[in-house]
């Protein structure tokens, strides 16, 4: 499967930078220029990862756009600033954006990167796929008259409740088959 990223940006500089990059690690790469266009890009077909030019939109914006998009995108989200203050990068990283870096920027540097961010996501994605283990239905024991539901905590006789401490219920279990 290629890797497919978007770029939201209108910096010529930067977005000659990330196509040489990508087309080195054989990886997509598709421009947008407005977060709305990003947005509607991102409902139309699924994307590994976005580049965000910071320079190019207001730090609300930004910031409202990461929150609402955080959902769909499965893989690294990476900003792009000439400066970032501890403000910004706090707020940012909040928004739930993967790394943070000054233009320009060294693309030996970003390319591995960017490969180890999208080897941790799919390392999460095997992780939340593997199967759920299913827990035991509570067990019930009966006892002539008397039920003793561990998962409820609760001892009836003749179908009528009886109160009981946590310490009798421990006691009343065999062998401490309950659980507190």
């Amino acid at each position: 499967m290629t890797n497919k990223f978007l770029l939201m940006s209108q910096n010529t500089e930067l977005t000659q930078q990330l196509t040489t990059l990508c087309k080195k690690a054989r990886w997509t790469l598709s421009q947008i220029t407005t977060p709305t266009g990003l947005v509607v890009k991102l409902e139309k077909q699924p994307i590994t990862g976005i580049f965000w030019d910071l320079t190019d939109t207001t730090l609300d914006t930004t910031i409202a756009t990461m929150t609402l998009i955080r959902e769909q995108v499965h893989g690294p989200i990476i900003a792009f600033a000439t400066k970032l203050t501890e403000r910004i990068q706090r707020k940012l990283y909040k928004a739930r954006v993967d790394d943070l870096i000054l233009f320009p920027f060294n693309e030996r540097i970003i390319q591995p990167l960017i490969e180890q961010r999208l080897w941790l996501y799919q390392h999460l994605k095997l992780k939340e796929s593997a199967p759920v283990k299913k827990r035991s239905s509570p067990q019930i024991a009966s006892i002539g008259s008397w039920q003793i539901d561990q998962g409820n905590y609760t001892v009836t006789k003749n179908d009528l409740p009886v109160e009981l401490t946590p310490k009798e219920f421990q006691r009343l279990c065999p062998y401490n088959w309950c659980k507190f």
